[in-house]
């Protein structure tokens, strides 16, 4: 049993597929590529409809805390384009969401003028077959993630790579949430070895991981802030 004391704060849960809003309008179209419990999340523009007929937008959303592209994660607590709000959904564990702090205020959380920014490249996922700088291959995943609407394998700090004499090396650095770096840590292109190795090339081209999302995280530093990679992975 954990003696850490959790922070204080709201953690605003994803709003996904089949949302409900508080006049029964349901989310019915999402177009993020995150998925939790095989729903897909819903991002600001996103279609919520009512047994009507009529439909209605999603407006604001995650703000600075993150964005899919140029456009912002609806949540539980997102207004619509007609005043309606979001009210549930269906996959609401308590974990999976964006946390704030008590006293922290985010750019953009719930604005409807909040345009993030320019998006940067995306850094690219280390699945299975990926490889290193000194011909190491990554052959056994311990991750998954949802890349281009599918879900699939991907490295986590951790996971070893092997090579041709046999020998092993861990990963330990990789990319965690901004806003929940317990949900996993994932290895990517950029990845460091404890043998010094790196992951140079990976199956996966497009940069699943916006950089505004994930950052760089090392086992060390993971591990001094009582984070284990094996808890979660």
């Amino acid at each position: 049993m954990s003696d850490r004391r959790e922070p204080e704060g709201t953690r605003y849960a994803f709003a996904t597929i089949g949302a409900r809003t508080g006049r029964g309008g349901y989310v019915t179209c999402a177009s993020s590529e995150r998925v939790i419990g095989g729903l897909q999340v819903a991002l600001v523009g996103d279609i919520v409809s009512y047994r009507d007929g009529s439909e209605a937008v999603v407006i604001d959303g995650s703000g600075s805390l993150g964005s899919d592209g140029d456009r912002c994660f609806a949540l539980v607590g997102s207004r619509l384009s007609n005043g309606d709000r979001i009210v549930s959904t269906p996959w609401d564990d308590g974990e999976s969401g964006l946390f704030v702090g008590a006293d922290e205020t985010p750019e953009g959380l719930f604005d409807p003028s909040y345009v993030p920014p320019p998006h940067r490249p995306g850094l690219r996922l280390a699945l299975c077959g990926s490889t290193t700088a000194r011909g190491g291959v990554l052959r056994e995943p311990g991750g998954e993630w949802n890349v281009d609407g599918a879900r699939v394998n991907v490295g986590v700090i951790g996971d070893r790579v092997q090579y041709a004499d046999g020998t092993t090396a861990r990963v330990v650095s990789g990319l965690a949430m901004r806003t929940d770096p317990e949900l996993a840590r994932f290895a990517y292109v950029g990845s460091v070895l404890d043998n010094g190795d790196i992951i140079t090339d990976s199956p996966e081209r497009k940069g699943a991981a916006s950089p505004e999302s994930f950052e760089v995280v090392t086992d060390a530093r993971m591990r001094e802030q009582g984070l284990d990679q094996s808890e979660v992975a």
